[in-house]
């Protein structure tokens, strides 16, 4: 935090201690109580600091008293206003679409209209009254704020720890309430106490114009007193000077507060997908305990393509057909942009934005492509566990460890006493119950691995879909986490990694994919001594050569390649011959699987 910065926080408390004392405790600041009169138009002096008014009250009170007046209508309007605007500003970044156009083309009307004639009108339509005056400048003040926390939550939405969170089974709202809004708290709090500025500014508009309360008198109120009084010709300036002056300088105290929250708003936006089951319905919850399909998890005939502007499609993954048992560990090999990551996030219906998904995914029996949202948010709260790629941007910013842990853990086991602290030692932390009470910025990349594969440890879904845990890990960091993942016995797993180690110790079963389609399927303990694929035998090559040049195993397919039907690893191959020219199918070979003419009989 700059320097700045920490002279606003402490103006910050200065202008609450103020604002409480004006509000709560008016009385302990005033030297007399706004019944007491004495001599009208008396200048400053030993008995009247500020003077007097026209009928004798201390004005110095009557300063005292009008900030509560001022001070409640402004904080009162910016509550209003600012929960109104992040409320329609988060809707619509978040569910975008019709809700986004509905509630932006509100919004820009609101912006279009001129404030200031408007609020006085309706002020003077509603008649005097606090009441009527925050209602008024609420109505007119919540737009703004909807506009820009629109464009913030456009940009969390995209963020890695809010994929995490959909995918653990979160619904929409409490992504909204738990997740989203909680980091646009900088914002919002600045925006607010910009809106309570301007609301004690349209306050003392309408107080000077003889439209305020009456009752209550305000700083504004105080003003327009001394004005239809007679104050300015008169010559007594001790009237007018001091509202206008505490005025101002509230506002300026709450533009610079303001301004330093706002500084203090700057997050970095990371990439991350979309989701498909957009179908707002009830639904009813799949029982996935007891499904009877025999197997846990099935891919039949899956591809994802994705349309590009000069008409071409790339084929991202090309129909796969794929049988997950339980407790069965399948390790996914392959290069980068081979489709291993569309491979997890396609089992828990998330995908990314303007992709083609054709074929079935089967949850326990239960097609996941057809499921409506709230079907969705049961399956990744019971059914997998998904922990994404990338050290720790899964990990929400504002949100401790412990309390990310807990979110995931069922509360049957909550009530049985299990913590995160618990969680966090089985997946190989020192300090488990320091790192708990710390937040994610506090921590190291291997750390912030291992508190993932805590939260997939705490979650009691049936299959975990680890997307490269140990990338960018140091070797001790990378041990730990492979620890904790070959640790989780009793449930299924799907890890995408190039970490060939990672894969020996926690695989039972190895994938190997090449642009989008798998070409080598065997058991680990098979795949290790006696890969057969071309591929297969050139990636394990690339990893135990120095300096991991696993993409130099092949380039990215170009799109004249992705369209001709031949074997994908033809321009590589060096065993390629002239039936190489046609796609292989995927053979048999004892308990292997092999997309290669070489091993056809």
């Amino acid at each position: 935090m700059g320097f700045d910065q920490k002279k606003a926080r402490l103006l910050a408390l200065a202008v609450a201690i103020c604002t409480l004392l004006a509000i709560f405790a008016p009385s302990l600041i005033a030297p007399q109580g706004m019944d007491e009169l004495g001599s009208p138009y008396l200048p400053p002096g030993p008995g009247h600091v500020l003077g007097t008014n026209d009928i004798g009250q201390d004005l110095l009170s009557e300063l005292v008293f009008g900030a509560r007046a001022s001070l409640l209508v402004g904080l009162l309007s910016a509550l209003i206003a600012t929960a109104a605007g992040a409320l329609a500003g988060a809707l619509a970044g978040y569910f975008r679409g019709r809700t986004d156009a509905l509630l932006m083309g509100l919004t820009d009307m609101f912006l279009a209209i001129p404030g200031l004639p408007l609020i006085i009108i309706l002020a003077a339509f509603l008649g005097p009254g606090m009441g009527n005056i925050v209602f008024v400048i609420s109505l007119l003040s919540w737009a703004p704020t909807a506009r820009i926390i629109r464009s913030k939550v456009l940009e969390l939405r995209e963020q890695e720890f809010i994929l995490n969170a959909r995918c653990l089974g979160a619904g929409n709202l409490y992504l909204i309430f738990r997740h989203i809004l909680p980091n646009t708290g900088d914002l919002i709090l600045a925006k607010a106490i910009l809106a309570a500025a301007a609301g004690m500014m349209a306050e003392a508009g309408l107080s000077f114009l003889g439209l305020g309360d009456p009752v209550s008198k305000s700083w504004g109120g105080m003003i327009h007193d001394a004005f239809s009084c007679g104050a300015l010709t008169n010559g007594a300036y001790w009237w007018y000077l001091p509202p206008i002056f505490c005025l101002s300088l509230f506002v300026l105290a709450f533009s610079i507060i303001s301004n330093a929250f706002l500084q203090a708003n700057q997050n970095p936006s990371m990439s991350a997908g979309n989701y498909y089951g957009r179908n707002p319905s009830k639904a009813k919850e799949v029982d996935y305990s007891a499904s009877p399909a025999p197997a846990l998890l099935h891919f039949e005939n899956h591809s994802v393509s994705f349309p590009q502007r000069t008409g071409d499609v790339v084929q991202a993954v090309q129909g796969l057909d794929l049988t997950v048992q339980t407790n069965e560990k399948i390790a996914v090999l392959g290069l980068s942009g081979s489709g291993k990551s569309l491979l997890l996030l396609s089992i828990i219906g998330v995908n990314l934005p303007k992709g083609n998904y054709s074929g079935r995914v089967l949850a326990c029996g239960e097609d996941v492509r057809g499921m409506s949202q709230g079907e969705l948010c049961h399956l990744r709260r019971s059914f997998a566990a998904y922990t994404p790629q990338g050290i720790g941007n899964g990990l929400n910013p504002v949100m401790k460890i412990e309390q990310q842990i807990m979110e995931c853990i069922p509360r049957a086991n909550k009530k049985n006493g299990q913590t995160a602290a618990e969680l966090l030692a089985r997946a190989g932390l020192d300090e488990p119950e320091r790192t708990a009470g710390n937040y994610p910025h506090r921590l190291s990349g291997g750390m912030k691995e291992k508190v993932l594969a805590a939260m997939a440890l705490a979650s009691p879904a049936k299959i975990i879909l680890a997307d490269e845990p140990t990338k960018a890990l140091d070797e001790d960091s990378c041990k730990a986490v492979t620890k904790a993942f070959a640790s989780m016995k009793d449930r299924a797993m799907i890890a995408v990694t190039h970490d060939l180690n990672f894969a020996r110790a926690v695989a039972t079963r190895v994938l190997v994919l090449h642009q989008g389609r798998i070409v080598e399927d065997a058991p680990a303990s098979v795949f290790f001594k006696n890969a057969l694929h071309p591929f297969s035998l050139a990636l394990l090559q690339a990893v135990a050569m120095e300096g991991w040049k696993l993409e130099e195993v092949n380039k990215a397919p170009s799109m004249e390649a992705q369209k001709q039907e031949a074997c994908s690893f033809i321009r590589e191959c060096p065993f390629a011959w002239e039936k190489c020219r046609n796609r292989p199918p995927l053979l048999n070979r004892g308990d292997q699987k092999i997309r290669c003419w070489r091993y056809a009989a």
